[in-house]
């Protein structure tokens, strides 16, 4: 009927798709991990290790849904329950990518977690468990991640330290400098 009960819908069926993730991840996750255990141990059944797998997604998920802090920003116009089903599709899209690494999952992630950081950035700090996942699955990326990156702490430390005192209010010329530097460093990676 109006803007702000539109915007309100929103923020519920977000906070309402967080919940869902969450339940897809804990289903996903418990599948993989009872269907590895099945096949060392021989001791649940297919059926049986279904059940078990919606029943604690569903349990996690009305869990999560309910708690006062996303119940509570759910049901208000605020950027929190949209963050949090970004949050969860991040972490739903690297669990899937870690199980079958493929570029897809990767790409999606990469292009989710920059949506999410338009809406809130305080998800940069998904970003510390993001490269974990990433050392730990593959290598060579983590590396590539590791020599994109070494520029921008530069500069960001050089920034903290006055070095680079013009760049905190950069003209056009300093951004076609920054921006040449990043282009050289990610051909130079991903060659």
């Amino acid at each position: 009927p109006n803007p702000a009960w539109s915007i309100g819908l929103v923020s519920a069926v977000f906070g309402a798709l967080a919940a869902g993730v969450t339940a897809m991840l804990i289903c996903r996750s418990g599948s993989d991990m009872l269907h590895q255990s099945r096949n060392d141990l021989h001791t649940t059944e297919p059926g049986a290790a279904n059940a078990i797998c919606c029943v604690g997604g569903v349990v996690g998920s009305l869990l999560f849904a309910f708690t006062p802090a996303m119940w509570s920003q759910s049901v208000i116009v605020e950027v929190y329950s949209l963050n949090a089903f970004f949050l969860v599709f991040i972490f739903l899209l690297t669990y899937r990518w870690i199980y079958r690494p493929t570029n897809r999952f990767l790409y999606a992630t990469g292009l989710v977690f920059g949506l999410g950081l338009t809406n809130y950035q305080v998800l940069l700090l998904a970003a510390l468990p993001l490269l974990i996942a990433i050392m730990l699955r593959d290598r060579q990326l983590f590396r590539s991640f590791v020599i994109v990156g070494i520029p921008y702490v530069l500069v960001i430390g050089m920034m903290k330290k006055g070095y680079l005192s013009g760049i905190s209010h950069p003209t056009h010329v300093d951004a076609f400098v920054l921006m040449s530097l990043n282009l050289l460093v990610l051909t130079t990676a991903y060659f």
